[in-house]
């Protein structure tokens, strides 16, 4: 008799309450700071792109980009990312968001406060990795592994604590 699979994730609901979510005075300065930096990081870019124009970058032996191109690239894609937080921090129910239950219920129950905050120290550690690249780009190195493997240890880290606090300040509550 075979045993039946369950599901990896909940089904999330098709319908929620939208809300609108606290903004404490700490929560816009981290916004307003993740944004500034993302402008500066976009006008070097454009910056380093008329200075490097018909440069090419070796990003590995037998491969290479052209330089105007990527510096470009690294700040859409942040752009992209930044916006798409806010959009869907801003649009999304909270009872839609695919999390585990125990984390979406304290996320709820919290006003997902901390899920805009989660969101922001994400698009701020990708502004600070993208604008790490960008400059070491601009000096005409290749980035090493290391900052890449830091950015993607501090996301983990981020969501990490971020299950784990609201779960401890929903029971606070």
């Amino acid at each position: 008799m075979a045993q039946k699979k369950k599901p990896l994730f909940h089904k999330p609901k098709t319908t929620g309450e939208k809300r609108k979510i606290p903004t404490p005075l700490p929560v816009k300065i981290l916004s307003v700071l993740s944004l500034v930096l993302l402008a500066a990081l976009t006008v070097f870019a454009v910056y380093a792109a008329v200075k490097q124009r018909g440069e090419l970058v070796a990003l590995s032996p037998g491969y290479a980009m052209s330089a105007p191109l990527l510096l470009i690239l690294l700040p859409v894609v942040c752009w992209i990312i930044a916006l798409g937080f806010r959009l869907a921090v801003r649009l999304i129910p909270l009872e839609m968001w695919r999390l585990p239950l125990s984390i979406r219920d304290a996320t709820i129950q919290t006003s997902g406060k901390y899920l805009k905050i989660c969101t922001l120290l994400i698009e701020l550690e990708t502004v600070l990795s993208f604008g790490y690249l960008t400059v070491t780009l601009y000096n005409k190195r290749i980035p090493g592994d290391i900052p890449i493997l830091i950015w993607v240890a501090l996301i983990a880290a981020t969501i990490i604590f971020f299950g784990r606090y609201v779960l401890i300040e929903a029971q606070r509550q």
